[in-house]
């Protein structure tokens, strides 16, 4: 019996004859989220090496060769995919794309190369903790994903990254890479049967594979406003983290929820949360709020966060002013001057992402990776014009909550215990702000 023919790789491509380069995405099915616990960092290391030498160039080499098409090529590991990006010269693209297939599907994953890379990765892990707000990002993290592989960066930390040997590396790789696990999107100027053949030569270089599955994890919110300080003795307040459940891409509430936090903190200089605290409080630099605090929105229900980077006398006032805008917000919406500005701003920048065929290429994966559907600016417009305060309102209530906040910031914890004491002599105990946890920015990367 002859053996069945391998499914076609799965490829979107947009045609501009006019463009001079050739785009191309390659995207693999895993990430961090594929990982084992104990070697978080690992789908980011092996990504990195993907691009440090071929079984027939070195690192060097392989360099040089991108230099001299006219070319350049990246990664960048989520946690629940790895997109290699490139862009070439048109009149090179079969030469990149002969070099792309070697350095996919041949690379050395040499242990020189893995150890240089954990020794660079290590030195930028400890690095963090000379950045007070990626601190409180990664305590955030730490509390609301507890036990799973979200709780840490895609870095990973100092003991898993340094637990990571070839083996581990190889055995992933040989997992993952696969035709199963990868789809390609290309923008070009060149026929689309062209590239296909393409496409099809760097598959076949792959085995064919298991398709990924899309793990999730669930992210725990605490009964009420937790305070979690990344201490830090004599430090001045750095950004203000206050986390919560947000939604997913599939979500059919995303769209009322993403106009109503237009109004209330999206959009910088007419928020509601910049034009009352930074404005006319004055309290803070900056403040915003967003669904995408992990990234785009994806399979894995994300995080809403208000950010904020108040002065350090100012931080319980910025904290406290945020809950009870959010409680005003979550109550009664927003008026119709703020639904109108939203609805406009937000239907009339839409068509902005299908100006170029790179930006239509980067719509159309989003939406395939997803499974959302992507809708014309004639479909997009109609869905936003019919979103309500009463459905802004029923979203966020389905979704969200009214105290369950995770507000992380980094502080001398001493001190701020005395400036929630000074700050809340008036308010009731069973309201006031306390601090629920610690964390040492040691513990918190190692």
């Amino acid at each position: 019996m002859p053996k069945a023919r391998a499914a076609e790789p799965t490829l979107l491509f947009e045609a501009d004859p006019t463009l001079l380069t050739t785009t191309v995405r390659i995207v693999f099915l895993t990430g961090s989220s594929s990982e084992p616990k104990d070697k978080a960092g690992l789908a980011n290391i092996v990504s990195e090496l993907v691009l440090r030498g071929t079984k027939k160039r070195s690192r060097g080499e392989f360099q040089a060769a991108l230099e001299r098409m006219g070319a350049g090529f990246d990664v960048g590991a989520a946690h629940d995919k790895t997109i290699f990006s490139g862009e070439v010269i048109r009149e090179n693209t079969q030469a990149f794309f002969k070099l792309i297939q070697e350095t996919i599907s041949e690379p050395t994953l040499s242990k020189k190369e893995l150890d240089l890379l954990r020794t660079e990765t290590l030195a930028e892990i400890n690095n963090v903790k000379n950045s007070n707000g990626a601190l409180a990002g990664m305590a955030l993290r730490r509390v609301a994903f507890e036990g799973s592989r979200l709780s840490v960066s895609g870095s990973g930390t100092l003991s898993s990254v340094k637990a990571i040997d070839l083996a581990d590396v190889k055995a992933f790789y040989k997992q993952h890479y696969s035709q199963a696990n990868m789809v390609v999107a290309v923008a070009s100027p060149l026929p689309e049967k062209e590239i296909r053949s393409l496409v099809e030569k760097l598959a076949a270089k792959l085995p064919e594979g298991v398709k990924n599955s899309s793990p999730t994890s669930d992210l725990k919110v605490p009964a009420r406003p937790t305070l979690v300080v990344v201490d830090k003795p004599g430090t001045a307040t750095g950004t203000v983290f206050m986390g919560q459940g947000g939604m997913t891409a599939q979500d059919p509430d995303r769209f009322a929820m993403e106009v109503g936090n237009f109004s209330f903190g999206g959009e910088p200089l007419v928020s509601r949360l910049f034009r009352k605290v930074r404005g006319e409080l004055g309290y803070t630099y900056s403040i915003s709020s967003t669904y995408s605090a992990m990234g785009s929105l994806s399979y894995q229900k994300g995080m809403f966060a208000i950010v904020s980077t108040p002065s350090v006398e100012f931080t319980t006032k910025t904290i406290r002013k945020s809950l009870q805008m959010w409680s005003d917000y979550r109550t009664q919406g927003v008026d119709r001057e703020e639904l109108d500005l939203a609805s406009d701003s937000i239907v009339n920048s839409y068509p902005f992402d299908f100006e170029s065929a790179d930006k239509r290429l980067a719509k159309r994966l989003y939406c395939h990776l997803y499974g959302v559907p992507l809708l014309s600016p004639a479909d997009y417009a109609k869905t936003i014009r019919g979103v309500t305060n009463d459905g802004i309102k029923k979203a966020i209530a389905k979704h969200q909550s009214e105290n369950g906040w995770w507000i992380t910031l980094v502080a001398d914890a001493n001190a701020m215990e005395k400036q929630l004491a000074e700050e809340q002599k008036g308010v009731p105990a069973a309201e006031r702000l306390e601090i629920g946890m610690r964390f040492t920015p040691d513990e918190l990367v190692r």
